[in-house]
């Protein structure tokens, strides 16, 4: 960036954050002049309602009413801005509010999206129990015991709030039981070629003694059995489930509240969606019908649906929807590796090839069509509507941790998003191009995945390797010794990058010398707007000529410093005005006595050669016996 003298420019910031939080971050200019640092932080909030609703409608009356359910509705407007057909998934938190799933929005385009609000909604799977509260008032001013007595537990269940006075007072309560209705569809998931179970308990509820039948409506289907055609997808033919071997499956007797266990398989053969239900058909063990007691308060069209005419009926179904997503085998190649220094950037192409049956033998141009878009986590908690069939096929791609400690470590690290994408239709292969983001705070190896999930076709997995290496040390620290056995110490201030205090331990990498300290070596370090902590290193020489080094690292849950440390000898002190001690006179050799030698006498107490002799050690006189 060229910038004249007293001109201003705009730098562009891009900010694409993950989720609800906080991103620090730090700006770095630099010059042949200067160096500036610029901290920003992106707050992003949870997302918020844009509009408020409050309806009013009746709780619980249509239940005891031979009228339809009473139910309110409002429209709400949502607009297409862009030049491009959108879709939008629609996520209702609540099962008394009722609309459409999906919504198709041409460019430009404007619609009402309505949405139906009903208290209580005819045999929805979670209305198995309804609550109604009886306020109680002490009309004395002593506190009283309160004393329950329920006469009916297995049908009645009383919680107490508070210790309440009274003497004696009776509610008498009644409740009807509905048909039971389809439970919360069962996720199965296995590679094809290979077999998982799942296990679907079933408590008789009654009082009496019941003969069990249970089917599986992609083998057959009950005689007398009457469903919604949203499950009529659920009732077609397929070899992928089926019941174990050791499950007993006609005239199974249970007594009041007896259970059985029912053990489906699940073993796909393609990547395809499979689908079945697993139909608990009661029967009383006398042979009677059951008697339905709220038969004339029932509606005419809910009669029509569940297919009875007269109050009572042979047999009671409870359905279990099962969906089984297949799972591709593993790439047989080794997983890639994305490697990168801490606290840097690296950014690595993903091509992506998935294999199955995606357009058939006659694909028209509507079927070739198909949408890549991420998994966000907001949707992670709500279930995939398997009843509606989506005209067009939607791939669902997300990173996989190993666990949740890895995930709330490396989440805000890596980014993924979609490149190009890509099809052979005659080869039934679709290839995805994707572009991962890599900015690790501090070194780490982990293993991830690549998870690509369609509804209508399986699971496709693709393992990854991420190994953050040691970042480059902030800085190189020199420490003079003063003496042997004497500490010499620098001192230097850190905060946390955030306006949070964090935890933070401090310490040396093996192969550091010990003769290095560090203090504190945990403790706290304070918001980013304060002064830091007071950090010391120092060491403690043992000997001379010896360069000492370590390497220190101060890190905190996101967060990693590196320091390199040198331990330097003791400077020397130089020699100013000193007197030389070299006596050149050699006055003291001079003075020396001395001393006159006989070698005669001493070659003459010669016993053998010397060191100088050819024949070392060789006695001087030859000895005769």
């Amino acid at each position: 960036i060229l910038i004249d003298v007293e001109e201003f420019i705009s730098v562009p910031l891009q900010f694409l954050p993950l989720g609800p939080g906080r991103y620090p971050c730090k700006i770095l200019l630099t010059s042949n002049y200067d160096v500036r640092i610029y901290n920003v932080e992106g707050v992003v909030n949870a997302d918020q309602p844009e509009a408020a609703f409050q309806f009013e409608t009746p709780a619980f009356e249509p239940l005891t009413q031979n009228i339809p359910i009473e139910t309110s509705c409002i429209e709400i407007p949502i607009s297409n801005p862009k030049d491009k057909i959108i879709c939008i998934d629609v996520i209702l938190t609540t099962p008394a509010l009722s609309g459409l799933p999906k919504l198709t929005l041409n460019p430009l385009e404007t619609i009402n999206y309505i949405v139906w609000y009903s208290p209580a909604i005819i045999g929805y799977k979670e209305e198995r129990h309804a609550i109604q509260t009886i306020p109680l008032y002490n009309p004395t001013h002593e506190t009283l015991e309160l004393q329950v007595t329920n006469s009916n537990p297995a049908n009645f269940v009383l919680k107490i709030n508070g210790t309440l006075p009274f003497e004696e007072w009776k509610f008498y309560l009644f409740g009807v039981g509905l048909f039971p209705r389809p439970i919360e569809t069962a996720e199965m998931t296995t590679c094809i070629g290979l077999q998982s179970p799942i296990i679907i308990p079933f408590k008789n509820p009654t009082k009496e003694n019941v003969s069990v039948n249970i089917f599986l409506t992609n083998e057959e289907q009950p005689r007398h059995l009457v469903i919604d055609h949203c499950w009529d997808s659920f009732m077609n033919e397929n070899s992928a489930f089926r019941f174990s071997s050791l499950c007993r499956r006609q005239g199974i007797v249970l007594p009041p509240e007896g259970n059985v266990d029912i053990l489906v398989l699940f073993k796909p053969k393609s990547m395809t969606l499979c689908k079945t239900l697993v139909i608990v058909e009661v029967i009383r063990a006398n042979g009677e019908n059951w008697t339905i007691d709220n038969f004339d308060e029932l509606d005419e069209d809910f009669k029509s649906i569940i297919g009875i005419d007269k109050d009572d009926i042979q047999e009671i179904h409870w359905i279990y929807p099962i969906i089984g997503l297949p799972q591709a085998p593993l790439p047989k190649t080794p997983p890639p590796v994305v490697k990168c220094k801490s606290k840097k950037k690296i950014e690595m192409t993903l091509e992506i090839t998935l294999i199955g049956n995606f357009f058939g033998q006659d694909p028209t141009p509507e079927s070739t069509q198909f949408l890549v878009i991420p998994k966000r986590n907001s949707y992670c908690n709500v279930h995939e509507d398997y009843t509606a069939v989506s005209k067009i096929r939607v791939f669902k791609y997300e990173i996989e941790f190993e666990s949740e400690i890895v995930k709330s470590n490396l989440e805000s690290t890596v980014d993924l998003y979609l490149s190009t994408q890509g099809s052979d239709i005659e080869n039934n292969m679709i290839s995805l191009v994707f572009k991962l983001l890599f900015t690790p705070e501090k070194p780490s190896r982990s293993n991830v995945t690549l998870k690509i999930e369609s509804i209508k076709d399986g699971i496709w997995k693709f393992p990854l390797i991420l190994m953050a290496t040691d970042p480059e040390v902030e800085e190189i620290i020199n420490i003079r010794g003063v003496g042997l056995q004497k500490e010499s110490t620098m001192n230097f201030r850190l905060a946390s990058p955030t306006k949070y205090p964090q935890q933070f331990t401090a310490s040396f990498l093996p192969g550091s010398d010990r003769e290095f300290f560090v203090k504190p070596e945990a403790g706290k370090l304070p918001p980013s707007y304060s002064k830091g902590i007071l950090i010391t290193v120092g060491f403690k020489p043992k000997m001379y000529s010896k360069r000492y080094k370590a390497t220190l690292v101060i890190q905190t849950d996101d967060m990693y410093w590196m320091y390199e440390i040198n331990g330097l000898p003791p400077e020397p002190t130089p020699l100013i005005n000193v007197k030389p001690k070299v006596n050149t006179t050699n006055q003291t050799y001079g003075n020396m006595p001395v001393h006159q030698r006989n070698f005669i006498r001493e070659n003459s107490e010669l016993l053998r050669t010397g060191v100088s002799s050819t024949i070392k050690g060789a006695p001087l006189v030859e000895k005769r016996k």
